[in-house]
């Protein structure tokens, strides 16, 4: 979180989030050459991403529609991903997806026959995105993480492990916006004054103070909280996805 905060901070490029998401994946999960894998992102000879959200009408976080089934000695992945962090440029995929009941996961190398990549644009210049398509794209069975149809938990985790280090980068965010601003209403004047001398500019300077640490304080109980593995983590980690959202365009 720390590391996060850290990049957030100084708006720093780069797949922090998926990479590490997959990594502390196959750090539960993973077996074999998947913990060389591992191995390779700790070294950052590699990276990865994590297809897991889907486009319209399976949008909402959890709405997955992208099948996994076994054929034969092949794992067989239909559907489409989007949007899907550093996919263009990622060594593997982990993607997830539906099968039968339940959820299951893939680690998938980049250039796999069947799999196409369109990259997109964004507002966002740290990041880069892109859809991602399987149609029919076979990797071998042992390319599982964990067994299939019992990833519900694990994914649910792995989406806790997103929201939290999101926030910890949107708190280093909204730390340099409130030193920008404060630096610019001491260097900007207005009738032979620095505007950070005007009550209204106080009072706004006060309130952004007080969104500052209440930023810092509820993402760093979701994380705590998240790291102990309390009851509580997943409310606390919307809690502060709801709160940054809410009052970090103010800041």
């Amino acid at each position: 979180s720390l590391i996060a905060y850290e990049i957030g901070l100084r708006a720093a490029p780069g797949p922090f989030v998926p990479v590490n998401v997959v990594a502390e994946t196959l750090s539960a999960e993973g077996s074999g050459s998947q913990l060389e894998l591992l191995d390779q992102l700790i070294h950052g000879t590699a990276t990865a991403a994590w297809a897991y959200q889907e486009p319209a009408p399976h949008d909402a976080l959890g709405s997955i529609e992208t099948t996994i089934r076994i054929e034969g000695d092949s794992l067989v992945i239909d559907g489409v991903k989007r949007p899907v962090e550093n996919a263009a440029h990622a060594t593997y995929l982990l993607v997830t997806g539906r099968a039968g009941s339940g959820l299951a996961q893939v680690l998938v190398p980049a250039g796999a026959e069947g799999m196409t990549i369109e990259e997109l644009t964004s507002a966002d210049l740290t990041r880069r995105f892109a859809s991602v398509r399987f149609d029919g794209v076979r990797v071998p069975l042992d390319a599982a993480v964990g067994d299939l149809g019992t990833a519900d938990e694990r994914v649910t985790r792995q989406l806790q492990v997103a929201l939290a280090m999101h926030a910890a980068e949107t708190v280093g965010a909204i730390h340099r916006a409130f030193e920008l601003t404060l630096g610019w209403t001491a260097d900007r004047y207005s009738f032979g004054r620095p505007i950070g001398s005007y009550q209204e500019i106080k009072h706004r300077m006060a309130d952004q103070v007080t969104w500052r640490e209440a930023a810092h304080a509820i993402t760093d109980a979701a994380i705590v909280a998240l790291d102990a593995g309390a009851p509580d983590a997943t409310e606390l980690i919307h809690a502060a996805s709801a709160f940054l959202g809410e009052y970090g365009g103010e800041l």
